[in-house]
């Protein structure tokens, strides 16, 4: 009898436990085409569900930017904070996955695109496939270098050597990539290995990837895979092409003591890619779909015509776009976008934990190191101004001193 009795609060207890973990869970509907649910809560974890557009799930657990879900066949992984939007209350109409939301937002982008972008791996759609042909470059060689070159847990152990400070704030919220960057950006890519081939060292470009990876937490868009890819090019130099891709040559490797350095230069250009200078730039031009609103002209477009990014009107105007961003890359940028990039991208850089004055370290240690046409890259044109500039922001925000692993970068490079 007094086994009973001690039972029945034992089964009380349990009953209003299991009542609040269903009761807290929040049900959200996917609105854009396809959200990855991934295994950990990190882009650089495996997908390990891909939702559809109109299927459910339950957000059962809501911790800093990363929710932990339930899909309806019983999956269980994290979906960013930044895919979901829930408002108040619960049940089905109580929120659903954001609509355009980084990458993957846009439901008429190319399938194939769709899921090398939700992966961050080996497949890039009909248009960048069909640019390499004419250019004569091997597609397969992007799609070797889109493959993850770490392992969650290694970037983990990576990442903790660092201590990121709380209140600063990068000037890059609200940042968004329309599908079309991505795709305009990888046959950049494909045209820029066509000129400097990838290094082969895959301990170096792992170590380089890592080390973006780690300013890329640090960014609004966290959840997208970005692609590091190093040049095989005595030249110190390093660019970056719409949508995510971020290159940097042996030579300015070379060039740089330490990882704040290496960071500094990596940071410059993914504010390009945030802030998405080169795309911006071709609203200027006339073409026949903008840049600006791409997505939106585009959807329109595609919706009126019933096409998709394959077919031949429309890659006709993205293989206009990829030729002119080409051009920009190669012969360089607007002063103002490379000094926006200059001032966000050391801001990113103490954010991340590094030294601040990582960047402009690199900027004045490499502006004597050229002459002639290379002058005309980032690195090198008003190197001083920009110094002076960067080291006024530094003292004005009080930025902290920040980590300069200046060791592990020589362990990893040389």
């Amino acid at each position: 009898m007094n086994r009973s009795r001690a039972i029945v609060p034992f089964v009380i207890v349990l009953f209003i436990a299991l009542t609040y973990c269903f009761a807290s869970a929040e049900m959200v509907k996917v609105k854009s085409y396809k959200v990855p649910v991934r295994k950990g809560p990190g882009w650089y974890y495996p997908v390990v569900k891909e939702v559809l557009r109109g299927e459910s799930l339950d957000v059962l657990k809501r911790s800093g930017r990363w929710y932990k879900v339930k899909v309806s066949d019983g999956t269980i992984g994290y979906a960013s904070k930044r895919s979901i939007r829930i408002s108040a209350g619960s049940g089905a109409s109580s929120g659903s996955l954001k609509k355009g939301s980084s990458i993957q937002g846009r439901r008429r982008t190319s399938r194939p695109m769709m899921v090398a972008a939700l992966r961050g791996v080996a497949d890039m759609g009909l248009f960048p496939r069909e640019y390499a042909q004419k250019h004569g470059l091997d597609p397969a060689e992007i799609e070797r270098l889109m493959e993850m070159p770490f392992a969650a847990d290694e970037f983990k152990r990576f990442n903790g050597a660092l201590r990121p400070p709380s209140g600063i704030a990068s000037g890059l919220e609200g940042a968004e990539l329309p599908a079309t960057d991505r795709e305009v950006g990888a046959a950049i890519t494909m045209r820029l290995l066509g000129a400097m081939p990838a290094s082969r060292d895959a301990r170096l470009r792992k170590y380089v990837s890592m080390v973006g990876a780690v300013v890329q937490e640090q960014t609004p868009l966290y959840d997208v895979p970005f692609v590091f890819i190093v040049l095989e090019s005595p030249k110190v130099n390093s660019f970056s092409a719409p949508g995510g891709f971020v290159f940097i040559t042996t030579g300015a490797l070379e060039a740089m003591v330490s990882e704040a350095e290496l960071a500094g230069v990596l940071s410059h250009e993914m504010v390009h890619v945030l802030e998405r200078h080169g795309m911006r730039e071709l609203d200027r031009q006339s073409t026949r779909i903008k840049s600006a609103g791409a997505m939106d002209d585009l959807d329109s477009e595609l919706d009126m015509r019933g096409m998709d990014m394959g077919d031949k009107d429309v890659a006709a105007d993205l293989e206009d776009m990829a030729d002119q961003m080409f051009e920009q890359l190669i012969g360089g940028r607007k002063m103002s976008d490379e000094d926006s990039s200059d001032k966000k991208g050391t801001r990113l850089l103490s954010k991340t934990g590094y030294s601040p004055g990582g960047l402009r370290d690199f900027i004045i240690k490499s502006s004597d190191k050229v002459t002639g046409e290379d002058r005309k890259t980032y690195a090198y044109r008003d190197a001083g101004r920009r110094a002076k500039a960067i080291d006024r922001l530094i003292k004005n925000a009080m930025l902290p001193e920040g980590a300069m692993l200046a060791d592990r970068f020589k362990g990893s490079t040389k």
